[in-house]
């Protein structure tokens, strides 16, 4: 009888389990169909919202670009106006056979300046100058053009340092003075070296007691064998009394 009331149990179990999963199944079935009805009706109105935002956007854009365009293109010509002024440089470049280095932003000449003959001539003196101090005695610039100006370089050979002397009665009076040359034979000529020494030579006697130094130099110049010889004369300042 126990087994018997057992398993008429685990039948009516069985039995209320399988109503409760049926029902259970009925309303998730339910729920599903709510819902894809749902989501068939929402999307035809985001699809229509999403169609009427993208000609709200396009009008907008459109609208953008024909209140824009003109002032766009009055600015781009605006921008290319003064290259097609009179007396206006335009560009300015350099040929030849040296670089101008640094120099060529310290020139008054440039693009988008009045084009002034006086400038002109002076930057390519100091073109030159510049070259003449890296030791390119012969060197020479041209200048050409008007809204486009070109510098011609010539540098030519590099000179080098030939003999290098110490005269002069403080030279003779002072024997170590003779090693504070900085300039020796056969380097590539660089007057402002030599210029560096020469200050050198009479810093040295300053601090040794001359006050009154006269420190001076000489360049021979040697065009065939491209040579330069430097010769530093150091003198005591010879100052005229007066009354």
């Amino acid at each position: 009888m126990t087994v018997l009331r057992r398993l008429r149990a685990v039948t009516v179990w069985r039995s209320r389990y399988t109503r409760r999963a049926a029902r259970r199944s009925e309303i998730a079935e339910l729920r599903a169909a709510r819902l894809a009805w749902g989501v068939q009706k929402v999307r035809p109105m985001r699809q229509f919202a999403t169609v009427v935002a993208g000609l709200a956007g396009l009008a907008l854009a459109t609208w953008g670009v024909i209140q824009l365009a003109p002032r766009d293109l009055y600015a781009a010509d605006a921008d290319e106006a003064p290259a097609d002024r009179a007396g206006v440089v335009r560009s300015v470049r350099f040929r030849g056979d040296a670089e101008p280095g640094a120099l060529a932003g310290q020139l008054r000449t440039r693009a988008g300046a009045p084009l002034d003959s006086a400038a002109l001539a002076a930057d390519r003196s100091q073109l030159e100058a510049s070259l003449v101090d890296e030791g390119f005695l012969d060197a020479h610039v041209a200048a050409s053009g008007a809204l486009d100006v070109v510098f011609t370089i010539d540098a030519g050979p590099v000179y080098r340092t030939g003999a290098i002397r110490l005269v002069g009665e403080l030279a003779a009076k002072f024997p170590a003075l003779a090693e504070e040359l900085t300039v020796a034979p056969g380097e590539e000529l660089s007057t402002r070296a030599i210029d560096r020494t020469q200050d050198r030579l009479a810093t040295w006697l300053s601090v040794h007691g001359v006050a009154r130094a006269h420190v001076t130099h000489r360049l021979d110049v040697d065009h065939a064998a491209k040579t330069v010889d430097v010769t530093y004369d150091a003198e005591p300042s010879r100052s005229v009394a007066t009354r």
